[in-house]
C-alpha cells in the first residue's frame, strides 16, 4: 500500500514539480473568485438591455414593444421601480452606481435603460446644452407629459438638476410630482408648481430618443 502511495506522488511531482504546485493551486483560487464575483456584477446587471449584441430587426422589435411597456406604465409603477432600485442610495455628484452612489443624471440615464431605452448617458449640462440648440422640446410646462425628464436651473454653484416626472396634478395648486437623486434627501419624491422659475425646460423622452442611434445602423 505504501509503495503505491509513493508511486502516485512520484508521479505527480514529475508531472507537477512541488515548488509549483502551490502557485497552481494559489492561480486556481484566484479565477474561481474572479469568476463568482463577474457572474455577481453579470447577474446584478442583466436586465439592462445590451442592444449591441443583437441582430437589427430583433432589436427594434425590442425596442418597440419595450417603448410601449414604458408608455403604459402607471405614475404609481414608475413610483416603486424608483423605489426599489434607489431607496438606499447615497447621492454622489457623478456618481453612477459604484458603491451604490448616485446622482441625479446618472440615476435617470439607468432607470431608463433598465425600462429598456438603448439611450447614451447625457449629463444636465448637456441636456441643456441640446435644448438651447433645438426647438422641438417641451418648454412650456402645460405640455409636459408623464416620464418626460424635468430640467431645473442652475443653483448659486452653476449646478443643474434633473427629475423624471411621474404624477401631473391638474388640481389648483397646478403641480408636477417627479423622482430625482438630490443631494439633501437622497432618492426623493419631489413636488413643483406650474410656472416655476425654477424649471429651465422638459425633456420628452419620445420614440426616437428612446432608439437611440439603432436607426441610423445600416
Amino acid at each position: 500500500m505504501n509503495k503505491d502511495i509513493n508511486i502516485k506522488k512520484y508521479t505527480i511531482d514529475l508531472l507537477i514539480p512541488k515548488k509549483y504546485f502551490n502557485i497552481l493551486i494559489l492561480t486556481f483560487l484566484i479565477l474561481t473568485l474572479s469568476s463568482s464575483v463577474g457572474s455577481f456584477f453579470y447577474f446584478k446587471y442583466r436586465d439592462v438591455y445590451s442592444y449591441n449584441e443583437m441582430k437589427r430587426e430583433d432589436a427594434i422589435n425590442k425596442l418597440q414593444e419595450t417603448y410601449n411597456n414604458f408608455k403604459s406604465m402607471t405614475g404609481k409603477e414608475f413610483h416603486n421601480l424608483w423605489n426599489e432600485n434607489f431607496h438606499e442610495a447615497v447621492y454622489s455628484l457623478g456618481g453612477n452606481g459604484d458603491g451604490n452612489k448616485w446622482d441625479c443624471s446618472n440615476s435617470a440615464c439607468y432607470i431608463l435603460k433598465l425600462l429598456g431605452a438603448n439611450i447614451p448617458y447625457s449629463s444636465t449640462k448637456d441636456l441643456m446644452k441640446i435644448l438651447t440648440e433645438k426647438s422641438w422640446y417641451r418648454a412650456r410646462v402645460n405640455d409636459c407629459r408623464l416620464f418626460d425628464i424635468i430640467l431645473f436651473n442652475k443653483d448659486s454653484a452653476g449646478i443643474g438638476h434633473m427629475g423624471i416626472i411621474e404624477r401631473i396634478d391638474l388640481d389648483s395648486p397646478k403641480q408636477l410630482k417627479y423622482c430625482d437623486m438630490n443631494a439633501t434627501s437622497g432618492a426623493g419624491y419631489q413636488s413643483i408648481q406650474f410656472g416655476s422659475s425654477r424649471i429651465y425646460a422638459v425633456y420628452p423622452i419620445t420614440m426616437e430618443i428612446w432608439f437611440g442611434d439603432l436607426l441610423k445602423r445600416e
